[in-house]
């Protein structure tokens, strides 16, 4: 049964996706901006599939959702790392 908050959260997800499309130039200017897309990709993928399962594919799109949210979060854990981490170990 498709759920209300699932639906949503594809759609806000995909409105984030349509935001980053259109600052594009401007993403570009944050370090390592492909890993933070690549990150937010995954998480949309991933929304998606929690919808998709409900119609075709059940058992294949919850591994795939399940398996896309937390490779988003390492994704977005190494981005953050690399981004804040790094860049203040390398000033001192």
């Amino acid at each position: 049964m498709l759920e209300e908050r699932e639906l949503v959260a594809v759609f806000v997800a995909l409105a984030v996706c349509g935001f980053f499309l259109m600052n594009r130039g401007k993403l570009a200017e944050v370090p390592h901006s492909r890993l933070l897309i690549v990150s937010i990709g995954l998480l949309t993928a991933s929304l998606v599939c929690s919808v998709i399962e409900v119609f075709v594919w059940e058992d294949t799109a919850n591994l795939i959702q399940h398996t896309l949210a937390p490779a988003s979060a390492v994704v977005l854990a190494i981005w953050s790392w690399l981004t804040f981490v790094r860049r203040e170990g390398s000033s001192t």
